[in-house]
């Protein structure tokens, strides 16, 4: 049955195939359709064809995690990403232990010996050359008190870059922590359970803290009889078992001691994450000291998760701790099989992951198209809220309403939101998948591109590397993201109005940019009249990035309220 179906639909059709093949094309397709969102046909005139697109779409690129992703699971080990130049794209602590090396410094910057570093030359030649073998693996020797370690070498498509792992163990706080709580350690002796792991004899030990080897050997005894074992093998083997264990609570969990590199460590440290009882992982990102004062963050559909060193300093300044969920179906967190209520299942896993870290009541912190995401939060849990912070969010007008903003992206996905779900999720996931082709930086620009005050803040070292990684995890292949975003969009859009109602109780302010492409700013003054109670401040030479833009600003803001709260978990 083709009835009642507009002349557009054969040039509809072929479009949508078009992006199937090419997912790159989803952006001319929003640019010429997203002008005018009344020429988007139903889902229902479309028939089978966007089911038939989407499993191509879904077919056309193995399922692979993204390299931050990659990366982490090999964070108790020493592992790095190498780009095709050589370059360091991203590296764990233990990589600055084994290589001495760090993101940003080339390979011919390592500390490994001469001989070492053109054996491993040698090896990327060989993993980029051939590249229908998957990995390669080599014996080398870093130190001569340290014996062997092998080293892994695996080709990563598209871009030519190398995964590097070595089988030398990254010794972690947490395990640190495990040995001084679980089994009363002494700092010497953990010092010498970590000199164990990392392969050291009785009498290099000595050597290197400056004892007797009949010191060491009765540290040993000691460490031996504390723990219950029976060797010092058993010793190295426990050790590295703890780093497995789960993340501990917040009361054993050390803030990051201030040396040489450790605010870039923080910015990149590896997602926390906790089990629901639904069986359900979720993470999220806990930044700040960990005895700050917290605040709740939701992260956008962009997944603006993590902040950058500058944002991180001001708010370790500012003893402010920032926790964000990452919502179910992006990343790592996992969605719920069968159907589900966008806006319920946010609240439920927020109300979870406070309860897991001990947080009673908190100031909310919402970004952009987030809002619904805290008003139902409010409703529901409004004892749990001390404050509503909206950076560049706004609620929806007493009828269900809403202002819309100007951007070609922003039009498309609301009128799909409201006429075709079914084209939302299939646009969501090409939009998903345009991102994995062109590279983050690239789709940075284009989402950017109505908005000269994002546009330059890609030109921030700092900021771009940063909003890069965000980029890639909601663009992650392994994740649920496209459908997780056509869920919220499609709620976003619905009339939540009575929702917005409960905010009217507790202080609320709202920070509007003035380059938001999402946002009219000359309606404006309707939006101050229907809700005259909430407090209202344009940021200038801002966009959608005005967390970014004008933290300086806002971070102390968000540290006040934290504290106004009066209690700290």
């Amino acid at each position: 049955m083709t009835q009642n179906i507009p002349e557009s639909h054969d040039s509809l059709v072929g479009k949508i195939y078009e992006i199937a093949a090419e997912p790159s094309q989803i952006e001319a397709f929003i640019d010429s359709w997203g002008v005018d969102s009344t020429r988007l046909i139903s889902d229902e005139a479309l028939g089978n064809h966007l089911d038939r697109a989407s499993t191509f779409l879904n077919r056309l690129e193995p399922a692979a995690p993204s390299h931050q992703a990659l990366l982490q699971r090999y964070d108790r080990f020493a592992a790095l990403i190498l780009s095709e130049n050589d370059v360091v794209e991203l590296a764990n602590d233990g990589a600055e232990d084994a290589f001495g090396l760090s993101e940003g410094r080339k390979l011919n910057e390592t500390t490994l010996p001469a001989d070492v570093l053109r054996q491993l030359s040698l090896i990327l030649q060989e993993a980029r050359s051939a590249r229908d073998k998957k990995q390669f693996l080599l014996r080398m020797d870093f130190q001569r008190q340290k014996g062997a370690a092998l080293v892994r070498v695996q080709w990563l498509p598209p871009n030519n870059s190398v995964l590097i792992v070595s089988t030398h163990f990254q010794w972690s706080t947490q395990t640190d922590d495990l040995l001084k709580k679980a089994y009363k350690l002494t700092d010497a002796e953990r010092n010498v359970v970590r000199l164990l792991v990392e392969g050291h004899d009785t009498k290099s030990i000595s050597a290197l803290r400056s004892t007797t080897e009949g010191t060491t050997r009765g540290q040993i005894k000691s460490i031996i009889a504390k723990m219950n074992l029976r060797s010092q093998v058993d010793i190295v083997r426990v050790a590295m078992m703890l780093g497995e264990m789960p993340e501990l609570e917040k009361d054993v969990i050390a803030n990051p001691v201030v040396t040489k590199g450790w605010l870039e460590k923080e910015v990149w440290k590896p997602f926390s994450s906790t089990v629901l009882e639904d069986g359900r992982k979720i993470t999220y990102s806990d930044m700040g000291p960990r005895d700050g004062n917290p605040v709740l963050l939701s992260h956008l559909g962009s997944c603006m998760v993590r902040w950058s060193k500058p944002m991180l300093r001001v708010a370790f300044a500012h003893n402010l701790r920032v926790i964000c969920p990452i919502r179910a179906g992006y990343g790592q967190s996992d969605l719920p099989d069968g159907p589900y209520d966008p806006l319920q299942l946010a609240t439920q896993d927020a109300v979870a992951l406070l309860d897991h870290l001990h947080i009673k009541r908190l100031p909310y912190v919402v970004q952009g198209s987030d809002f619904p995401l805290a008003a139902h939060f409010l409703a529901t849990q409004s004892e749990r809220v001390s404050e509503l912070i909206s950076l560049g969010g706004r609620p929806c007008l007493p009828d269900g309403s809403q202002i819309e903003g100007r951007g070609a992206w922003q039009k498309f996905f609301v009128g799909a939101a409201r006429k075709a779900p079914k084209v939302t999720e299939f646009a969501a996931t090409a939009t998903m998948a345009m991102a994995r082709r062109i590279g983050a930086k690239s789709m940075l620009r284009s989402l950017c591109k109505d908005s000269p005050a994002d546009l330059a803040l890609l030109e921030d070292p700092d900021v771009s590397s940063v909003l890069e990684a965000n980029i890639a995890l909601m663009s992650d292949k392994s994740s649920s993201s496209a459908r997780a975003f056509a869920n919220e969009f499609v709620a976003f859009q619905g009339d939540w109005s009575d929702l917005v109602q409960v905010a009217r109780a507790i202080p609320t302010k709202i920070f509007i940019a003035d380059q938001d492409p999402t946002f009219d700013l000359d309606l404006l003054p309707e939006l101050e009249t229907a809700h005259p109670e909430f407090e209202y401040q344009v940021l200038r030479e801002a966009g959608l990035a005005l967390t970014y833009q004008h933290f300086k600003t806002l971070i102390p803001i968000l540290a006040e309220a934290a504290r106004d709260v009066g209690s700290t978990p």
